[in-house]
């Protein structure tokens, strides 16, 4: 059921109960011939205009904000769950860098005969095992919220990938601006016929949305901030693959996902890929200079020298991110090195905002 559904349910109860339900046929209907709207879009860049509003944070202030852990925890060393037997190192990844990252970690284990277990899982559950100390590294698709700055950890970007705004490939439409998009999933565009590039088309547009990680910035905040500024009617849906299926199975479908994992997926065949502003989710230049609007930020971490700190970590993360420039083409990725290049912000090996001019400001 869409995120409509159940208030949908409620409010047409009460309303029954009171006898006030009214609708003309008309309102009921819809605009004939699906009309545009007013081109209010072009308001957005005027001085006062919400559009910092509308657009999400894109990062955290950097710096511990978890709040006060005890001496105990402080001085707590890794250990490991019991269940994975005796090992050198424990690796907990998100489901969008497992698959592109895991290869390597085995290199890295065969090279220095260690042994490194893996798990392959959410941003929260790397955070969850991080802040119990069970993992010596953890993986995000995100860039930490202010609950993942623990003491002690220690953040390190491999690099950004383009959120495609995504259509079934039967649909005709080729891009769309990126006041467009937020009018969108905000409700307030609700027909193809009503955007720029939808002449002749006919049809509501079916809204997919998928609500992850919502203690963290960026990703579908840098669209819209807030889960509530989404639209009513817009469908929630519980992972990637089902994202995909839908966007595959319905032509009037719109959502979104990394170029990475449509193709890993194998969608790419039957779901396409709009341009934002003209510039196409898999131009990784636009994507760097800060053209294109919409991305994700892929982070291990390590733990500073202490109990919990790991030398042999550290060498994995290092090796890691010296090899992030062969994941630019398999994972769709712009490598950190490629980010300082074009003004992007580090604090160390941490990306902590966007080029201080020049793009990125979507």
């Amino acid at each position: 059921m869409s995120r409509a559904g159940y208030l949908i349910a409620f409010v047409c109860a009460g309303l029954v109960l009171a006898g006030v339900i009214w609708r003309t046929e008309a309102e009921l209907a819809g605009p004939p011939d699906a009309a545009p709207l007013p081109q209010v879009a072009s308001t957005y860049h005027a001085p006062g205009h919400d559009t910092a509003v509308l657009r999400g944070n894109p990062f955290t202030p950097p710096g511990p904000t978890h709040g006060l852990k005890s001496d105990t925890w402080a001085d707590a060393p890794v250990v490991t769950d019991p269940a994975l037997g005796p090992v050198d190192l424990a690796v907990a990844l998100d489901q969008q860098v497992y698959p592109f990252l895991l290869p390597m970690i085995e290199t890295f284990a065969r090279r220095n005969d260690v042994k490194v277990a893996v798990t392959n899982g959410t941003c929260g559950l790397s955070a969850g095992l991080l802040e119990r100390k069970r993992v010596h590294v953890g993986g995000f698709c995100c860039p930490p919220g202010r609950t993942d700055r623990l003491p002690g950890l220690r953040f390190h970007t491999l690099g950004i990938a383009a959120i495609a705004l995504l259509a079934n490939a039967a649909n005709p439409l080729q891009q769309l601006d990126v006041d467009e998009a937020r009018e969108l999933f905000r409700g307030r565009i609700r027909h193809w016929a009503q955007l720029r590039g939808g002449r002749g088309m006919s049809g509501s547009v079916h809204l997919l949305g998928r609500m992850h990680c919502r203690t963290r910035p960026g990703h579908w905040k840098l669209l819209l901030a807030s889960e509530d500024q989404f639209s009513i009617d817009m469908t929630e849906v519980g992972d990637i693959p089902q994202m995909l299926r839908v966007l595959k199975q319905d032509r009037q479908a719109l959502g979104y996902e990394t170029l990475w994992m449509v193709e890993r997926e194998q969608a790419d065949i039957q779901v396409k890929a709009l341009a934002v502003d003209g510039q196409a989710p898999d131009d990784r230049s636009a994507l760097a200079r800060g053209a294109y609007p919409f991305y994700r930020v892929y982070n291990l971490t390590t733990w500073e020298d202490g109990a919990a700190g790991s030398p042999l970590a550290e060498q994995l993360v290092t090796y890691l991110m010296s090899q992030s420039h062969r994941l630019a083409d398999k994972a769709r990725l712009v490598p950190a090195s490629e980010l300082r290049k074009q003004g992007w912000q580090f604090l160390g090996d941490e990306l902590i905002g966007e080029p201080l001019a020049g793009g990125g400001s979507s």
